[in-house]
């Protein structure tokens, strides 16, 4: 039962994170194609280390799983909000701080 659990997880993970792979060649504008790498981190990300967690028990590789999704979850907002900044004050949409 534990084994098909796991197996759900993991293919939900991987088809958002396929999907949203996908769906990131179609648009044109760099600004649409961050929506889309962000479901990876937000969605794909937790779902795939959920399984590991439960697949692996409690020891040192789910701890280290555990430590990355939580960077993850912490710097990937950050580092879309700051590529979505440069690429806008590169197309004139904002200006540059003085």
């Amino acid at each position: 039962m534990i084994s098909f659990f796991v197996d759900t997880l993991l293919a939900i993970g991987t088809l958002a994170a396929v999907a949203a792979s996908v769906a990131a060649l179609r648009p044109r504008s760099v600004y649409a194609r961050l929506h889309y790498s962000s479901i990876i981190s937000s969605v794909s990300g937790p779902f795939i280390v959920l399984a590991v967690l439960i697949a692996e028990g409690p020891g040192l590789t789910t701890a280290i799983v555990a430590v990355t999704l939580l960077l993850l979850a912490l710097t990937a907002p950050v580092l879309s909000a700051a590529i979505g900044r440069l690429n806008a004050r590169t197309d004139g949409r904002i200006e540059a701080p003085q």
